[in-house]
């Protein structure tokens, strides 16, 4: 079905905080930043409230501090049911029109190196039916947990599996054209293409934002345009030997190379409740432990102030690590029944 066909009724209606919060239990991304705000807010709010309560002259400074970060954290929060609707809208969409709706997904059986290679993950998205399907929605960057604005924001995405097999040598400009990649960037600022025996990833750096039924229309459709644009230098599949097995391609070398698999949509990854709980003790529990550690060193510390500084650097940076690793097991975890459908 074009893009042109779908109803794209679903994305205009609001959908509710029922849906709004499936859609947050089915991204881990998105539940762990929300947790995390969660906990900022409440625990600001706490001591904010402790501390007009529980003193007579409480300190005014530190009291607005407190509402302030309070506030931020519950803006956050706000922030990530919004883009849970967000996730939520796409879902309907799908449905809708018969397409696969995505969710947190870690996409390493994509051809992208970036996706293969573990540095983004697939934020939301939605993929057309069939062995050659085209794909759309936004990816995140898990290869660090610190950075820039623009390094942590999703970015749009477009994914698309051709029938016949691509050159992976040959140049994405002349494959696209000018005209296409002006739209492109357009659409979703300086891109990125990688080519794939069967496959055209474009990687953008703005995200598809709010799933507006003119937005998602748009991004489909130059998703199709790429699509035809492959298939129309694409060389056609051949059936093996026998006729048993998938089409293989033929390569420069002459050696034939076999198909992609087929594209797997992720199975279960661990609860959400797992990981609210994981992110809970992280969140509380390895500050604490600092605090418990650096007491224990006091003494050191005071005599050697560099001992106390070396501490607290490492331990900040073994934070990092955990919450890096928390990021990448809620998205790339897998049970039994995910392991087995892939």
């Amino acid at each position: 079905m074009a893009a042109a066909d779908l109803d794209y009724g679903p994305l205009a209606r609001r959908t509710g905080l029922h849906a709004a919060l499936r859609g947050l239990a089915a991204n881990p991304l998105l539940l762990i930043g929300t947790t995390v705000a969660l906990l900022l807010s409440v625990l600001a709010a706490a001591l904010g409230v402790g501390l007009l309560v529980g003193d007579d002259d409480p300190d005014v400074a530190l009291v607005a501090v407190s509402l302030f970060f309070a506030a931020a954290g519950a803006c956050a929060v706000a922030g990530g049911v919004g883009r849970a609707r967000d996730g939520a809208s796409l879902e309907a969409f799908a449905t809708a029109n018969g397409l696969t709706s995505l969710h947190g997904s870690p996409a390493d059986d994509y051809a992208g190196l970036a996706f293969a290679g573990g540095a983004l993950v697939v934020h939301v998205g939605v993929r057309t039916p069939g062995a050659a399907f085209c794909e759309v929605g936004d990816c995140h960057d898990v290869s660090r947990v610190r950075g820039d604005e623009d390094h942590r924001a999703p970015t749009l995405y477009l994914r698309v599996r051709t029938v016949g097999f691509l050159r992976p040598d040959q140049d994405a400009t002349t494959l696209l054209g000018d005209a296409l990649l002006e739209h492109l960037t357009a659409a979703a600022g300086p891109t990125t293409v990688e080519l794939a025996p069967r496959e055209v990833t474009v990687i953008g750096s703005r995200p598809l934002g709010p799933p507006t039924p003119r937005r998602v229309r748009e991004v489909l459709g130059l998703a199709e345009r790429v699509a035809a644009r492959a298939e129309a230098v694409a060389r056609p599949a051949r059936r093996r030997r026998g006729g048993r097995g998938g089409p293989e391609g033929d390569t420069p070398s002459g050696v034939p190379v076999p198909a992609p698999p087929s594209a797997s949509v992720p199975g279960p990854r661990l609860r959400p409740v797992t990981i609210v709980l994981a992110t809970v003790v992280v969140v509380l529990g390895l500050p604490l432990g600092l605090a418990v550690l650096m007491s224990a060193l006091e003494p050191r510390t005071v005599a050697d102030p560099w001992v106390g500084a070396v501490v607290a650097v490492a331990l900040i940076g073994g934070i990092c690590v955990v919450v890096t690793a928390l990021v990448r097991l809620a998205v790339t975890h897998r049970g039994r029944q995910g392991r087995g459908s892939r």
